[in-house]
């Protein structure tokens, strides 16, 4: 039942994107120095320019050639703007899934549903290996 409602969603919208809050969160968010963390798979995780953004791009690139796509057309921008295929939603599903799913786990963590200046994200987002 979920999956449809995601794919209707992708299907009814122009492009695939990170709502305000979770961009401005990404990009304004400090990332993990090496110093201040003993587990290098944490270090920098959360990084939307060098961790997030290019695994994205990657994995919309394998996700095109498995719907038999022209990864070309499934690009996503350097803001995480991704334009609907109009013939296949699949890759715009797995897309607007994963930055819901991002959103949900860092919002879920703060108490008051916002994020403060003394918010720590969950130690999940800042594993390389969850992105």
């Amino acid at each position: 039942e979920w999956t449809t409602a995601i794919f209707g969603f992708v299907s009814a919208t122009p492009s695939i994107k990170p709502s305000p809050w979770l961009m401005d969160y990404l990009e304004s968010s400090t990332t993990l120095r090496s110093d201040e963390c003993d587990d290098q798979d944490h270090a920098e995780g959360l990084d939307w320019k060098t961790i997030i953004l290019p695994t994205l791009k990657y994995f919309l690139s394998i996700v095109a050639k498995d719907c038999s796509l022209d990864p070309d057309t499934c690009a996503i921008s350097d803001a995480g703007e991704y334009r609907a295929q109009e013939d296949n939603a699949t890759p715009g599903a797995v897309l607007q899934l994963y930055y819901f799913a991002l959103e949900s786990i860092i919002r879920s963590s703060s108490n008051t549903m916002l994020v403060t200046s003394d918010f720590t994200p969950p130690m999940l987002v800042h594993n390389v290996r969850f992105h």
